[in-house]
């Protein structure tokens, strides 16, 4: 790695975490989740923004954390992943920062058989893990997700 790392960060659950600038498109307020009968445990449901259909997947359940309803005080973080765009709660956003790479750990290094993290730094005597975006999904989630948004639009005419 080289050069300045650049991030978003957040807490989930008391941990912070971390996502690289570039993937995040928007950060907002929570707003109504709509719920999608038969969705999988993974899929918290869906945002409307801006006439779009965005899911919202369930971040705390992907990461075995303890789990609870997204509230008022929430934000949704709204990020490019691979080709589609998706969303997760966060508890509270903590701001952008600058990381050294020479900090970094990478996260499996520490963890064996841990996915979806990327790797861990520690900043101002604060260990942030920084989320693996790009493989937040698997495959076969990320085809079912698409499948499922395509047959939302095909029902609201979107």
């Amino acid at each position: 790695m080289n050069g300045i790392r650049q991030v978003v960060t957040f807490y989930v659950d008391g941990i912070s975490f971390a996502a690289d600038v570039d993937l995040i498109e928007y950060i907002i307020r929570a707003v109504k989740i709509d719920t999608i009968p038969g969705a999988p445990q993974l899929l918290l449901g869906v945002i409307n923004y801006h006439g779009v259909f965005v899911p919202v997947i369930n971040f705390r359940h992907r990461l075995r954390l303890k789990e609870r309803e997204v509230s008022s005080k929430d934000f949704i973080i709204i990020a490019k992943m691979n080709d589609m765009r998706i969303a997760f709660a966060a508890d509270e956003i903590t701001g952008y920062r600058e990381i050294d790479p020479s900090t970094i750990k990478n996260v499996h290094e520490l963890w064996k058989g841990i996915s979806r993290l990327e790797s861990i730094t520690r900043q101002n005597d604060e260990f942030i893990v920084i989320t693996d975006l790009g493989h937040f999904l698997n495959a076969d989630e990320s085809l079912s997700l698409s499948a499922l948004l395509s047959q939302l639009h095909a029902q609201t005419g979107g």
